[in-house]
C-alpha cells in the first residue's frame, strides 16, 4: 500500500520564488531524475504535468488523479484500487515515482523500447493521453479521435472524441497530434508558475517538429493568467488494457 505524507495543500515550499506550491529543490531534482529514466527533458516533462494537473499533486476529477492524471485503467496491474484512490493524498516526491512508472508503462503500450527516448514534449503528451495511438503516428496531422460527424469508425472512437473534445483546438470534429501541441503551447504560455519552474530547471520544453511558430514568442512574453486544467478521460483500449 502507498503511504502518504510530506507536502500537501497547505505547504508552499518554493512559492516565494513564484514556483508552484511544493516544488522545492528536492522535488525539482526528483523530476530531473524521472525525466532521465523516462527518456525526455525535465522541461518537457514539467510542461506535460502542467497541462494535465497544473503541477498540483492533489488534482482529481474523479476519473484521473495526480500530477499526470493517472486513470484507474492506466493503473491496472501495478496499483491497487485503494492506492489509486489515494494518489491525490501523496506528496510531489511520493508521486513522481508513479509518474515515472506510468510513462514507462505507456512506452510498452506504445510499442516503444524502455530505452527509446521521446522525440519531444508533444510525443510525451500523446503517451500520457493515449499511448496506443503512438503506433498510429506522432506527426501533427495524425488523427487520434474522430466524432461521428467526421467519420468515426465506431462508437468507442466517437466517445473518445466527446470525452476530450476540449482538446479539439480548432473545432474540426477530430483530435489530432497537432491539437496536443497547440494545447501544450497555450497551457505553457498561460502559466507563470511553470515559467518559474522552467527557469529553475534551466530549459524550455522541446516542442520541435511542426509547431505553429508562435510558441517561442508567447513563452518569452508569458501571459499572466493561468489557464484552466484539463483532466482528460482515457478509454480502456487506448491504455492497452
Amino acid at each position: 500500500m502507498l503511504h502518504h505524507g510530506g507536502e500537501h495543500r497547505g505547504e508552499h515550499r518554493g512559492a516565494a520564488l513564484g514556483l508552484p506550491a511544493g516544488w522545492g529543490p528536492a522535488e525539482r531534482a526528483r523530476l530531473e531524475q524521472a525525466a532521465s529514466k523516462i527518456g525526455t527533458e525535465p522541461a518537457s516533462l514539467a510542461a506535460v504535468l502542467n497541462a494535465e494537473s497544473g503541477l498540483h499533486p492533489w488534482a482529481d476529477n474523479g476519473i484521473a488523479k495526480g500530477l499526470n492524471q493517472i486513470t484507474q485503467v492506466a493503473a491496472s496491474g501495478w496499483l491497487t484500487e485503494r492506492d489509486w484512490e489515494n494518489i491525490p493524498k501523496l506528496s510531489i516526491l511520493e508521486q513522481l515515482p508513479l509518474v515515472e512508472k506510468s510513462f514507462l508503462k505507456s512506452k510498452a503500450v506504445a510499442g516503444m523500447s524502455q530505452s527509446q527516448p521521446f522525440e519531444n514534449a508533444v510525443m510525451l503528451y500523446e503517451a500520457n493521453f493515449a499511448p496506443a495511438m503512438i503506433r498510429r503516428g506522432t506527426d501533427d496531422d495524425t488523427v487520434l479521435y474522430r466524432s461521428f460527424a467526421r467519420g468515426a469508425a465506431n462508437a468507442r472512437e466517437d466517445a473518445g472524441y466527446r470525452a476530450n473534445h476540449r482538446l479539439d483546438t480548432r473545432g474540426t470534429g477530430q483530435i489530432e497530434v497537432g491539437d496536443l501541441r497547440r494545447y501544450l503551447e497555450r497551457s505553457i504560455a498561460r502559466s507563470p508558475e511553470l515559467h518559474a519552474l522552467l527557469n529553475e530547471l534551466g530549459g524550455e520544453p522541446n516542442l520541435s517538429g511542426g509547431g505553429s511558430g508562435w510558441f517561442g514568442t508567447l513563452f518569452q512574453v508569458g501571459l499572466g493568467v493561468a489557464g484552466g486544467v484539463l483532466a482528460v478521460k482515457y478509454l480502456e483500449h487506448d491504455r492497452g488494457a
